[in-house]
């Protein structure tokens, strides 16, 4: 501060200089007076680097003495880089032109420290004096209210900063506690013309430098994509947790003698009443599920944390549907945003709102991420299962017109009082065909069981319960058919010329299969795969305990006869 001090100190003992300038005895509150108004003076004229050190160290000398009332307009400086200097190029002729440094000396911001200073513009202690967890989210805050971080070093102490925000002087947290005649009732409104206050004072938090003009974070992040980032990531990562309570809503009695209903933290308000979101092209717009999906799809954001329940929470409050967000986020045209609510939709109605099944589906999805194999897995389990789809409809469909031309063929040349009824059963067979016996003739009725097969290829299918009760049916006397219904092309192509002419019937299917049903029981608890046949045409298969009987296309191409000659076995 040029205060040549030793040379205005005289010791009062030599009588010689006695009368010199400066004679006398000074104390330690003098001189340090001294200083704090030379500093103040080079504040106010020309805060260069020698201001700046020399604010550092008296600062920490102040600190250290812990003399809190000497920091009253005491001058320090922002975090903020003092401007570059400026260069002038004098307009001489390339040749001779010559660079002239004509600019001041750079300069500092100063902050001058104060206990009665708006609590909303108190300064922020440097941000190695934050708490750890809010260091990271410092570039939201304007540098010109943050202390510079020499003077954390000067001063490293935790408890330095504590005292100093006990003090008033600095604050090294961002929530804001205030007691006011709050007027903002989000969850209500609209509200009715007028004005509404709560009769009470009543206790709100905000976000220091949340809306001041210009410096301010809102007006700040709506001009950088990165900074609205790092501001949402600052809103659901930490504040929401430091200021949990404020999301809870309160109700207060208003002055329009209704009680209206209101949410503590008052730094929701301009979340949700100011365009802060920034569009690109200096454009920008109020948080939505549209614009904040925008957002997200510029960064390298994690969809598992948009469904942490504090944010889901917070997202609530602020009106924005949790689900619309993530469809615009994962959907950023109109044709995919289609498709998706196609495939959701379908998800729905296929679970009927089976909760459990929304999360196998839910973990399927997160599975992708550690299972290559899995897609492929699943699409064959798809395939298969479109397959069996394909072979019910098929199945359906034959079985139907076998139905109808079996018992169309039995009744077209029937004999008197003797009518033949055809009903479709589920165990063990396809078909029931009953003989009714008049009581005229006193004819007890008689049954003949018929199981229905349609095949694309060279073999059909009968599981083990078909199989034993054709073997069952042959073991009593009774009569079993197996129809066995050759088709190609697609199920709609069926036509019922087409079947009449290729179906065929087996007569006493189960006399072939008596030798593979005697073990059947044991097989199906064996895991191997197994496979017993004989020489007839049909093989009995067991695979992971599930057993079938395959039936070649030689046992009805050989052993068949065609619906013509029903009648004729059915005697």
């Amino acid at each position: 501060l040029e205060w040549r001090i030793k040379t205005e100190l005289r010791d009062t003992g030599i009588t010689s200089l006695r009368e010199e300038p400066g004679s006398g005895d000074w104390d330690n509150n003098y001189v340090i007076g001294e200083l704090i108004k030379k500093l103040q003076e080079r504040a106010d004229k020309n805060p260069d680097d020698t201001f700046a050190k020399a604010s550092v160290r008296l600062f920490a000398w102040i600190v250290e003495q812990k003399k809190w009332d000497l920091l009253r307009g005491f001058p320090v400086f922002s975090n903020e880089s003092p401007p570059a200097q400026r260069r002038v190029i004098n307009e001489s002729p390339p040749a001779q032109r010559r660079v002239i440094n004509e600019s001041p000396p750079a300069q500092w911001r100063v902050i001058k420290l104060d206990r009665t200073v708006d609590n909303a513009l108190r300064p922020l202690a440097p941000v190695s004096a934050w708490p750890q967890d809010l260091q990271r989210f410092s570039k939201l805050f304007p540098s010109r209210y943050t202390l510079g971080q020499r003077f954390f070093k000067a001063a490293p102490d935790p408890k330095v900063w504590e005292n100093l925000e006990k003090e008033g002087f600095i604050r090294r947290d961002v929530v804001i506690t205030k007691e006011v005649h709050f007027d903002t009732f989000l969850p209500d409104e609209p509200l009715t013309d007028g004005e509404h206050k709560t009769l009470e004072v009543v206790s709100i938090t905000d976000v220091a430098f949340l809306t001041r003009k210009n410096i301010g974070i809102i007006d700040r992040v709506r001009q950088s994509q990165s900074l609205a980032q790092r501001f949402w990531q600052f809103l659901t990562k930490w504040l929401i947790v430091r200021d949990s309570g404020g999301l809870e809503i309160k109700e207060a009695p208003c002055n329009c003698e209704e009680p209206h209903r209101y949410y503590s933290a008052e730094w929701l308000v301009p979340l949700v009443k100011n365009k802060w979101v920034p569009l690109g092209e200096r454009r920008y717009d109020k948080a939505a599920a549209k614009s904040l999906a925008s957002l997200f799809r510029g960064g390298d954001w994690d969809t598992n944390s948009l469904k942490e329940p504090a944010t889901v929470k917070l997202l609530e409050v602020m009106g924005i549907s949790h689900f619309d967000l993530l469809r615009e986020f994962v959907a950023a045209d109109p044709h995919t945003r289609a498709e998706v609510d196609n495939a959701f939709i379908g998800m729905l109605v296929t679970s009927r709102g089976d909760v459990k099944r929304l999360d196998q589906a839910h973990q399927y999805l997160k599975g992708l991420e550690t299972d290559p194999k899995l897609p492929q897995v699943v699409e064959e389990h798809l395939a298969r299962q479109q397959q069996v789809r394909q072979n019910q409809s098929l199945g359906a469909l034959v079985e139907e017109l076998v139905k109808e031309l079996v018992e169309e063929r039995l009744n077209k040349n029937r004999l008197k009082g003797e009518e033949f009824t055809v009903r479709n059963t589920r165990v063990g067979s396809d078909l029931a065909i009953y003989d009714l016996a008049t009581l005229e003739i006193n004819k007890p009725g008689r049954r003949w069981l018929v199981e229905v097969k349609a095949t694309r290829g060279q073999e059909v299918r009968m599981t083990a319960t078909q199989a034993k009760t054709a073997v069952r049916e042959f073991q009593e006397k009774k009569r079993f058919f197996l129809c066995v219904v050759p088709v190609s092309g697609e199920t709609s192509d069926l036509k019922e010329d087409d079947v009449r002419d290729k179906m065929r019937f087996v007569p006493d299917i189960g006399a072939l299969l008596v030798g593979l049903c005697e073990d059947l029981d044991s097989l199906q608890n064996q895991r191997n795969k197994i496979t017993a046949g004989d020489s007839n045409g049909v093989q009995l298969k067991v695979e992971d305990g599930a057993a079938w009987v395959r039936i070649a296309s030689s046992v009805w191409q050989n052993e068949g006869f065609p619906l013509d000659e029903l009648p004729d076995h059915l005697n």
